[in-house]
């Protein structure tokens, strides 16, 4: 996934972060009260440790998750086309941290928003 970076708040300090799929063939998306963190989550899941951003435009994009789209698209029901939900959230299992990583999002700048890069290799 690529961030756009929009500012950054707290310093530099470390950021840890575990990186799962909502576990389900077609996300339904957003809604009030817009809590995510009781959504079946994907076994597969990847921590990310992002450098700081340091400056409001950069590029920044996670480490690879293909395991995370692979577990989604191999679910049954999951067909071209659907949607997917990428939950990104605190790594419990390693220091707390106080800086905070801040992206452009959709509602704040469409051609700024967060956007799945995926690269396919023909075999």
């Amino acid at each position: 996934i690529e961030f756009t970076c929009d500012e950054r708040l707290n310093g530099t300090a470390d950021a840890y972060f575990l990186i799962w799929g909502h576990l389900t063939p077609n996300s339904e998306g957003f809604t009030a009260p817009y809590v995510i963190s009781n959504r079946p989550k994907t076994e597969a899941k990847v921590p990310w440790e992002p450098d700081p951003w340091n400056n409001g435009g950069e590029k920044i994009q996670t480490v690879d998750i293909s395991s995370i789209i692979q577990e989604l698209i191999d679910q049954e029901g999951w067909v071209v086309g659907n949607a997917v939900e990428i939950i990104i959230g605190v790594d419990l299992d390693e220091p707390a941290f106080s800086d905070v990583r801040v992206a452009e999002s959709y509602d704040g700048s469409p051609s700024s928003a967060p956007l799945l890069h995926i690269e396919v290799s023909a075999q």
